[in-house]
């Protein structure tokens, strides 16, 4: 049987009726089982049809084949029968095939119209039905949220965002949880969805069985910062009993040459981008950070393939090479590796350095093999007295700064050299005079002194020097250091903090920068004898006043001084 027009009419029109009505879920449920239902009962309806067509198809074509049989039959036996009752026959034949197929056609377009009708009704009923409600497809954040309305959503992504959590992870299994709770967050995205909702076009609801329609909503909530800040302070990874800093590559000596020794990674945090990182996930509702991979830990400042580390290596490598050989007076001092491996490191800048402490007791030690510190000499006095003295700073002396910086340029070059130390004084052999033929003389005993140029007396005068036994003027080998005019001698200060003594002098010549030196006396009357044992001064020469004033024009800065008892 096939349903009759009005039958099927009458269920599109009620299933239209219940879509406009606002369908719920299950009501949407009931419409699909009822079309379902109709689609398989027009289904075997159209199959009846078909299969009624074709057996009365059958049934014609058996008739015809008797009816030729007969007619053979008959033209055997009645060949009289006229061409004219045949055609009859044959156009009878024809005239029936025509409305077989008709009535076929018919039935088809009866279906097919049913069919557009039913489908028209389900169509129009879902587009009514999608005026409430998201159209399927639809995805929000995420979510599925196809046939959900504008509070529903809102509250899915409510609860969502009241219910969150944060899992932290980092090394050592490290893992902490914050609870949207703790920092009280709320949700503020009320009203959001409603632009997207306005933008939706019900009637292009079948858009969405192929193409999803995703929707970025913004995760609208606030949480308290001083709550959040507070919990982080409480996070086990911050403590600082847990915290390892990292160490950087660097280079090392080892088995006779340089090598990188690997960094190591520590669970140091930077605060600053930990906290800025936290702040910046949950912002983003994610549910989990890994610290490691946010960038949280303390990097070493260096790694074994860092440029600088490669270099450094290199260049300490090359100061290896370095060798130093002195040999001097028969005396021989090598300097290699072996020693100065231990004087290359590296600063903060992985900059290779070679340690200055390390190389000044290094050129102790040359000082030590080749200084003649108490090496003496003899003088011979304009009135026949010898007297033996040490040299003390005109014996051979190392020049400490200059050898230092020898030392230094050959282990940074790689140099192998053989060299003399680098003398400030190379002296003279023991007993020779070193202060040659221009040079001043203080005899204390004689309490007097002579003015030597170019191995001539130019001037000698008595003088007065230091009280003995308080104030004694020391004995050595010893060079004017200054020369001033005007000058007003200051005393140590007393007790009361001012100088002991303040004497102006015209002239001034210095031997020691501890304050002893030559200069005029004119506040005294008698000089020489032994007036230094009763009246003596504070450790300077005084002179007489005229006597002063030509050794003043005489002299100049380093002339040497022998001062002898």
């Amino acid at each position: 049987m096939i349903i009759e027009e009005n039958t099927k009419e009458k269920k599109v029109e009620d299933l239209a009726e219940a879509l406009a009505d606002g369908v719920t879920e299950d009501a949407t449920e009931e419409v699909n089982a009822d079309v379902q239902n109709l689609e398989e009962q027009m289904k075997a309806e159209l199959e009846t049809a078909i299969a009624e067509g074709a057996e009365e198809e059958g049934t014609v074509q058996e008739s015809t084949e008797e009816e030729t049989q007969t007619e053979e039959t008959s033209a055997e036996e009645a060949a009289e029968e006229t061409t004219a009752e045949q055609i009859v026959e044959e156009e009878t034949i024809v005239s029936e095939e025509p409305k077989k197929n008709r009535k076929f056609w018919k039935i088809f377009a009866i279906v097919a119209a049913s069919l557009l009708v039913v489908l028209a009704g389900i169509y129009v009923g879902f587009a009514l039905h999608y005026k409430n409600c998201f159209m399927y497809g639809t995805v929000v954040n995420g979510i599925d949220c196809s046939g959900k309305t504008v509070k529903e959503v809102e509250k899915i992504l409510k609860d969502k965002v009241e219910s969150y959590s944060l899992v932290i992870t980092g090394a050592n299994d490290y893992r902490e949880e914050i609870k949207g709770s703790e920092i009280g967050i709320v949700y503020k995205g009320e009203g959001q969805l409603d632009k997207d909702f306005e933008k939706q076009n019900e009637f292009l609801w079948p858009m969405g069985l192929f193409k999803k329609n995703e929707i970025a909503a913004e995760a609208k909530f606030e949480y308290d910062s001083e709550k959040l800040n507070e919990r982080l302070a409480t996070l086990g990874c911050l403590v600082p009993e847990n915290q390892v800093a990292p160490v950087a590559a660097t280079v090392v000596y080892k088995e006779d040459k340089f090598e990188i020794q690997e960094e190591t990674y520590g669970t140091q945090i930077d605060v600053a981008i930990f906290a800025e990182a936290v702040a910046k996930t949950i912002s983003g509702v994610e549910s989990t950070m890994d610290i490691d991979a946010k960038g949280c830990y303390v990097q070493p400042k260096f790694k074994k393939d860092s440029a600088e580390v490669i270099a450094a290596c290199e260049e300490m490598n090359k100061y290896l090479t370095a060798n130093i050989t002195y040999n001097y007076d028969g005396i021989e001092l090598t300097l290699d590796k072996s020693q100065f491996a231990a004087w290359i490191t590296v600063d903060e800048n992985m900059a290779p350095v070679i340690l200055e402490d390390c190389v000044n007791e290094f050129v102790g030690t040359v000082a030590a093999k080749y200084n003649t510190p108490n090496r003496k000499g003899q003088l011979t006095t304009p009135r026949g007295k010898t007297v033996t003295m040490p040299l003390g700073g005109y014996g051979r002396s190392i020049s400490k700064d200059s050898e230092k910086e020898q030392i230094l340029a050959c282990i940074k070059e790689g140099k192998s050299v053989t060299k003399e130390p680098t003398f400030s004084s190379k002296g003279t052999p023991e007993g020779q005079n070193i202060w040659g033929t221009t040079y001043i003389e203080v005899d204390i005993a004689e309490q007097h002194i002579w003015v030597i140029i170019n191995g001539q007396v130019a001037l000698e005068t008595d003088v007065i020097t230091g009280q003995i036994g308080s104030h004694d003027t020391p004995t050595g080998l010893f060079k004017i250091l200054e020369k001033q005019k005007n000058r007003v001698l200051r005393g140590r200060p007393g007790p009361d903090g001012k100088p002991s003594y303040l004497q102006p002098v015209d002239y001034w010549m210095r031997v020691t920068w501890s304050g002893v030196g030559f200069h005029d006396a004119g506040y005294r009357s008698e000089f020489g004898g032994n007036l230094y044992c009763t009246s003596g001064s504070h450790g300077c020469i005084n002179m007489p006043p005229e006597k002063a004033a030509q050794m003043y024009d005489m002299i100049s800065l380093g002339t040497p001084i022998v001062i002898h008892k």
